[in-house]
């Protein structure tokens, strides 16, 4: 399951059909968690962008339905167009219909940039920590003599180190 990355959630959802049906709501928000954001290659098959490749069961663990409920979930879904779904014998894909108006590319690609600006700053950040832990210690060891004109500033009046 992904673990990385974040969804968009418009506020206008609370106004959705399905907004009050808790088990068709949950499926819904589930399967754009869960979809794939990029294609990928399952059994030979392409997965695109807004698929996602389950069976009821699957989902119904991942989400503590019970998969009569996941199973109507995805009939509502179905019957208002949001999602399709494509059945083998062992699981399905199922289809977000405008996963790119829910989740728009333009997201993705910043997430992506937003990971390396960090990284970035994170180095640049940590070669000035470097850069100033080093001129601190240079100014540790060599401040006293070049302030105390080679006296010791503990008795003034000794010289010897």
């Amino acid at each position: 399951m992904l673990e990385n990355g974040f969804i968009v959630l418009h506020r206008k959802i609370v106004n959705w059909e399905w907004y009050k049906d808790p088990a068709t709501r949950i499926v819904f928000e589930h399967l754009i968690l869960t979809a794939n954001y990029e294609e990928k290659r399952f059994k030979g098959e392409a997965i695109h962008r807004g698929q996602r490749v389950a069976s009821y069961g699957t989902l119904a663990k991942e989400t503590g339905l019970s998969v009569r409920n996941v199973r109507t979930a995805i009939r509502h879904l179905i019957s208002t167009n949001e999602v399709t779904s494509k059945a083998t014998n062992k699981y399905s894909v199922f289809t977000i219909v405008n996963y790119d108006m829910y989740q728009d590319k333009r997201q993705a690609n910043r997430q992506t940039t937003d990971k390396q600006v960090t990284s970035n700053r994170q180095t640049t950040d940590n070669n000035e920590t470097k850069i100033t832990k080093i001129n601190k210690e240079k100014q540790i060891y060599a401040a006293p003599a070049a302030h105390t004109n080679g006296r010791r500033t503990d008795n003034p009046g000794r010289t010897d180190f």
